[in-house]
């Protein structure tokens, strides 16, 4: 009796100690949209991250900046790593070819040669760009993401002064016709178990420790790629 007593204690104490300084994912915020499903997948081409969560003023959307001008393109640089655009590029990569096989097309056959798929000019737009890369390599589909925050761990895995967050979203476009099939946005930021306990279960799948922000982006892209291959165009 008194072993199980004392067994019972030493397990009370870990679980509050666990409660006072343990780590646990914030709400999940996560939208998507199918439009109408055209023709099906058969291979997928990756643009490079851009660095963008709004057009032009503050007060439009997240979504819908694949027809906004480049010179509006506009996100806050204290939410964002100089190279979260390659970071999570090169994460989605290895998340599409998880997910897709050989139909994912590498990202670095967009990136060494940016003025292809500009044309020169500073003023083609993401969908464009889109089509451009399509054509280029063959894709049938282009998957355009953007990033508006991707803000690091700011300590470690058991004590963090400001946790980890990122917020992106990805679009589907048909490369012949510039139709965007699918979108999806992705916002996370991780809170302490205390101010989330319901996500105690996520928490102790992750080992019990803060995350950094490419973890969360890790997740966010496959989650997005989950529902992305249950999208009909992607059949």
């Amino acid at each position: 009796m008194k072993t199980k007593s004392l067994r019972r204690a030493v397990a009370r104490a870990a679980a509050l100690a666990l409660l006072a300084g343990g780590c646990a994912a914030g709400p999940v915020v996560f939208q998507e949209h199918q439009y109408a499903a055209g023709p099906a997948v058969s291979v997928i081409g990756l643009m490079p991250f851009v660095k963008a969560g709004r057009c032009g003023d503050p007060g439009q959307p997240v979504t819908h900046l694949l027809d906004c001008p480049p010179e509006k393109l506009c996100y806050d640089s204290g939410e964002m790593q100089p190279d979260a655009d390659s970071r999570l590029t090169r994460i989605m990569q290895d998340a599409l070819q998880s997910s897709f096989g050989p139909e994912a097309v590498a990202a670095e056959a967009a990136a060494p040669a940016p003025a292809l798929i500009g044309g020169g000019s500073g003023r083609i737009t993401l969908r464009e760009r889109a089509q451009r890369l399509g054509e280029r390599i063959g894709a049938s589909h282009v998957l355009v993401g953007t990033v508006w925050r991707f803000r690091e761990l700011l300590g470690g895995a058991h004590g963090a002064d400001r946790p980890a967050s990122v917020a992106f979203a990805v679009y589907l476009v048909d490369a012949a016709s510039g139709r965007m099939v699918w979108e999806a946005a992705f916002d996370k930021t991780q809170q302490s178990l205390m101010e989330n306990l319901l996500n105690a279960p996520e928490f102790f799948r992750h080992g019990a420790r803060w995350r950094t922000a490419e973890d969360l982006a890790r997740d966010g892209a496959e989650k997005i790629l989950d529902r992305a291959e249950q999208a009909p165009s992607a059949r």
